[in-house]
C-alpha cells in the first residue's frame, strides 16, 4: 500500500505523524530523562513531587 503513495502523500503522512507525536508529552519526558542520564557530572533536577509523597 505504501508503494502506491506519491512522495507528496508520504511527506504529508510523515508531517501528520510528527504533529501527532509532538502533542503527546511522553516524548518530552523521555528526552529529558535521556539528557539527564547522558550528563553524569551534573546534578539531578529536583523532583516535582509535593513534600511527603
Amino acid at each position: 500500500m505504501s508503494s502506491d503513495l506519491t512522495p507528496v502523500q508520504r511527506l504529508a503522512i510523515s508531517r501528520a505523524r510528527l504533529a501527532q507525536a509532538l502533542q503527546d508529552p511522553a516524548w518530552l519526558l523521555l528526552v529529558q530523562r535521556w539528557l539527564q542520564a547522558k550528563a553524569p557530572g551534573k546534578a539531578q533536577a529536583p523532583s516535582h513531587r509535593p513534600p511527603g509523597v
